[in-house]
């Protein structure tokens, strides 16, 4: 079994995962088609890419960083500059999406295909479903 995952860099890789098994109650599917959304995922792609980058080319790069060092010089608070580029060092945006051990975020959140194992009883084994989430 394989998966997309984004990297910490903002590369995007064919991984392999290990084999699914239901812990407490849940069913597993044989997915047959994946939907990646070009919005989430190439904004987190982006995002990555920009956050490996040194802080002087985020800067040059987004208008979004530049924006917030502006608003920050507007309101004269030099604490708030050097807060907000130590928040930027951090790079901790996509802790919670992150595997600890490997810096990984897995891509895609919604798919449709056949159910090979269930212990639920609304769904049986061959019931084609759709899941999103």
């Amino acid at each position: 079994m394989k998966k997309l995952v984004i990297k910490k860099n903002g590369n995007v890789i064919l991984t392999p995962a290990r084999e699914p098994h239901i812990e407490t109650q849940g069913i597993i599917i044989k997915t047959h088609y994946g939907l990646i959304s070009s919005g989430t995922e190439l904004a987190t792609i982006k995002w990555n890419r920009l956050m490996s980058m040194p802080i002087y080319k985020q800067v040059l790069k987004s208008k979004y960083i530049r924006s917030r060092i502006f608003t920050e010089l507007k309101k004269n608070t030099i604490k708030g500059l050097f807060k907000l580029f130590k928040i930027y060092k951090e790079r901790g945006s996509f802790k919670n999406y992150t595997s600890p051990s490997s810096g990984e975020i897995p891509i895609g959140y919604s798919c449709s295909g056949i159910v090979i194992e269930s212990n639920i009883n609304e769904y049986r084994i061959g019931d084609r479903v759709a899941c999103a989430g």
